[in-house]
């Protein structure tokens, strides 16, 4: 498939609440096996929707005229310049274990609206 637009979004269950939902992306259920690819001010195809995805799904990226072009990767930790292809996927040996105090969290906790 051919997207042209200022960008795609790949998120995890845990990092769809952020830029994807501003975007118009899905939320994923915490502890799901899903990704989402979002897209951002996608020109063509004009009805492009967001793209909900199994977690041993791989998305490769071709940048058309690369040279004219200039596409980037970014994560939470890292960025990549000038890429013309890329090979995107949930690495299973990288693991996060997060912990949470809900007595901690108090009122400033309440995503959407919704308490903790």
């Amino acid at each position: 498939m051919n997207i042209n637009g200022d960008g795609l979004v790949l998120t995890t269950p845990i990092g769809s609440t952020g830029y994807n939902r501003t975007l118009g992306g899905p939320l994923l259920p915490l502890g799901s096996s899903l990704m989402a690819v979002t897209g951002k001010a996608i020109g063509c195809p004009l009805s492009w929707p967001p793209i909900v995805l199994s977690d041993h799904s791989i998305l490769d990226i071709e940048v058309i005229e690369a040279v004219h072009r200039p596409v980037q990767i970014a994560t939470t930790s890292e960025t990549v310049l000038n890429i013309s292809r890329a090979r995107l996927f949930r690495s299973p040996d990288r693991t996060v274990t997060l912990l949470v105090d809900r007595e901690a969290q108090g009122p400033l906790c309440t995503p959407f609206g919704r308490q903790c």
